[in-house]
């Protein structure tokens, strides 16, 4: 091992590739790779700083770094399984990063994406125009402490665009940070496309996090030049010191978004909104928003401004949440009235929306798992008492925190008296957005007829009168089976 205190240099003076089956460096120590090739096989390496500014670094073992900072040269880590990566301060201004389980880079092979560290790269040289996609959630949350406290660095610039796409595949990345309040085009992508590239971004949702920029600023998104946006949603909060800030995006110039909403607040100066900061020449559709908002002026609920052509069209903002009664488009409701789903004219309910009466505004179904409830069979026998409630249900899976309400049941066998078979309809659930698209299937109710009752009442009883039959059950035909009468 080497001692402590020590700044090790690998430069271009090593002649070829050097292999070592582990690099064993004190945990006080600085190692600088500037040039060659280095490869390591295995082990650990837990280290104060490691710094690359040339060269190419091939990490099979796992490293532990106080500062990760590399401004030049390739690092790579590829392979099924991901020997660990941890830098409490990663700066990545330069060179190539490369981390990832497996791919090509290709629509068929995509990039295999597992970690925070792998999708900060994707924004490093010769990688923005790739396809990638996540294979699990993502913690973001070491953000906070990257770059000196400036957080995350979004992934293209006006420069240099990302012009490739990312398939989320349903998962989320929580808690990111960007604190960068005089840099424009902020967002988890600062740069999204470019005149005759295509670029996409789709199936991932944005949890939490703090995203803070000058202009052009969303936490998705903070410029998209004609970039697709699908089913995708943020939940944090967005900051902007200047113009064009969005809840989602900030800028959305020619480009597309659809199936997405946003719930984090927005503040900005002007072109401020809760989905998109300003929309030029380009379509957003089934969208919401329902956080707060504020600016000075050209302020909306969903959009900040609507120019050259660009449509807004089956899309809603909160007027209540939001504390902006005017948008460039959409629907205004308050929360109240968001509840009602015949307020929403033009809306598919049976395709892209779903509404719950009275608990829930329109929610998009792309975000949504089918669940179907049903009620369990009951039965009882005769004994002359109306049924109430159920016995029960089963899942078609096992729900999470998601659904809501108090199971309730009705049809035909509420009241149910008389021997026979009766429907048992289970209803009173509902669910957030991220929860379920609820079905219900009728269980039935089963009323046997009592094998017999006695008579209580002597030999002056009146038939007719309960009072005279063991259990205060007066038989008849349909009912009961038999009578006993000693």
């Amino acid at each position: 091992m080497i001692p402590a205190g020590v700044t090790v240099t690998y430069d271009s003076g090593v002649a070829g590739i050097t292999t070592l089956s582990n690099l064993s460096i004190n945990s006080a120590n600085t190692f600088n790779v500037s040039g060659g090739t280095l490869v390591v096989s295995g082990g650990s390496t837990s280290i104060s700083a490691f710094n690359l500014s040339g060269g190419a670094v091939y990490m099979y073992g796992a490293l532990t770094a106080g500062t990760f900072n590399q401004t030049g040269g390739t690092w790579h880590q590829q392979g099924a399984s991901l020997p660990s990566f941890s830098a409490t301060d990663f700066r990545l201004t330069g060179g190539t990063f490369r981390r990832f389980t497996s791919g090509n880079g290709s629509s068929a092979a995509p990039y295999l994406l597992t970690d925070i560290y792998g999708l900060q790269g994707m924004g490093s040289a010769g990688m923005r125009s790739f396809t990638y996609t996540l294979t699990n959630d993502i913690d973001a949350s070491g953000t906070a402490n990257w770059n000196a406290g400036t957080g995350f660095v979004p992934v293209g610039a006006a420069a240099t665009p990302f012009t490739g796409s990312l398939d989320g595949q349903n998962h989320t990345i929580s808690n990111l940070t960007i604190n960068r309040p005089t840099t424009n085009h902020v967002g988890l992508f600062g740069y999204l496309g470019i005149y005759g590239a295509s670029a996409a971004l789709r199936n991932v949702g944005l949890i939490g996090g703090n995203v803070s920029g000058s202009s052009f600023v969303g936490s998705l998104v903070g410029y998209n030049y004609g970039g697709s946006i699908s089913n995708t949603y943020t939940t944090g909060s967005v900051t902007g010191s200047n113009n064009y800030v969005g809840g989602l995006v900030g800028y959305n110039n020619s480009g597309s978004i659809s199936n997405a909403y946003a719930t984090g607040s927005v503040a900005g100066i002007s072109n401020v909104a809760g989905l998109v900061g300003s929309n030029i020449s380009g379509s957003i559709s089934n969208a919401y928003a329902t956080g707060s908002v504020t600016g000075s002026s050209i302020v909306g609920g969903l959009a900040g401004s609507n120019t050259g052509g660009g449509s807004i069209s089956n899309s809603y903002w909160d007027t209540t949440t939001s504390g902006q009664s005017s948008s460039a488009g959409g629907t205004s409701l308050t929360t109240a009235q968001m509840q009602q789903q015949s307020n929403f004219t033009g809306f598919d309910f049976a395709n892209t929306w779903v509404s719950y009466d009275g608990h829930t505004a329109p929610l998009l179904r792309s975000f949504m798992t089918p669940l179907t409830v049903s009620a369990n069979n009951a039965s009882k026998t005769y004994n002359g008492a109306a049924y109430s409630g159920g016995n029960g249900v089963s899942y078609s899976s096992t729900p999470n925190a998601n659904l809501l309400g108090t199971v309730s049941y009705g049809g035909t066998a509420q009241g149910a008296v008389n021997a026979g078979n009766y429907t048992l309809t289970p209803g009173g659930l509902y669910s957030n957005q991220q929860g379920y698209i609820i079905s219900y299937a009728d269980g039935s109710l089963t009323v046997n007829q009592l094998a017999s009752v006695s008579w209580t009442g002597g030999s002056t009883g009146n038939w007719s009168d309960s009072v005279n039959w063991a259990g205060g059950i007066t038989p008849n035909l349909a009912n009961v089976a038999a009578v006993v009468i000693p």
